[in-house]
């Protein structure tokens, strides 16, 4: 029995050895996995960060690239109507209409039509209320805006003839009327008719005026047709 059991712990003792080897072996190749699975999730997520970087200066391109599409575009619509802008080139007012129609998440096109409506580019253009420039603006309402939303302020109302003065203070006053209503059509019609008279419209229930925003609508369309966006 002693004989067995002397053979029997060298036995014993090499299947412990041999264990112990197996999971160190095991132990030691576990490791170079993770590693390389480390290594190889570190390197993707380096080339993920270079794929959005790229794609991200891709998108800043493109979007260059459609700014300066539109900019020509609205110049070459400007071109047509011909009317001294009191030393701005179509260029430069076309490029003041893009800018600030996109600063004011505004679609240039529909600037353009409300200009057209207004005042057919005519930077002198008054009405018989008072009305004045190229987008038509109260003086009171210019300064309101100019308080408000854009950038630009006015001493007097002689200073809306000035074409970039009055297109910041126009697109400034159409961006806020698109934020007061959430509603194009009731926005272009307050943008006629103003915010006090709107409200009494809608109140009464009498219906809203059609004539002005149809108006705008056509010269939309034309604005569109000319771009060959129609």
């Amino acid at each position: 029995m002693k004989a067995i059991e002397m053979q029997a712990r060298p036995i014993a003792l090499m299947l412990s050895v041999f264990i112990f080897f197996l999971l160190a072996v095991n132990f030691f190749f576990l490791n170079i996995v993770n590693y390389n699975l480390g290594g190889m999730e570190e390197k993707a997520q380096e080339q993920q960060s270079k794929m959005v970087s790229v794609s991200e200066k891709l998108n800043a391109e493109r979007e260059k690239m459609t700014f300066a599409t539109q900019v020509l575009d609205v110049r070459d619509i400007l071109s047509t109507f011909s009317r001294s802008q009191g030393g701005l080139t179509t260029m430069d007012l076309a490029y003041l209409i893009v800018s600030e129609s996109r600063k004011h998440n505004l679609d240039p096109y529909l600037v353009l039509a409300v200009i057209k409506t207004e005042s057919s580019f005519n930077r002198h253009s008054v009405s018989n209320k008072g009305a004045m420039g190229l987008m038509q603006l109260l003086p009171g309402t210019a300064r309101y805006i100019s308080d408000q939303k854009a950038d630009v302020n006015i001493r007097r109302a002689d200073e809306l003839f000035d074409p970039v003065t009055n297109i910041k203070l126009g697109i400034g006053y159409l961006s806020y009327l698109m934020d007061k209503y959430d509603n194009q059509k009731h926005a272009i019609i307050a943008y006629n008719l103003g915010p006090g008279n709107l409200r009494k419209k809608l109140q009464s229930g009498t219906g809203l005026p059609q004539v002005y925003y149809s108006k705008v609508m056509k010269n939309y369309r034309l604005m569109l047709s000319l771009s060959n966006k129609a």
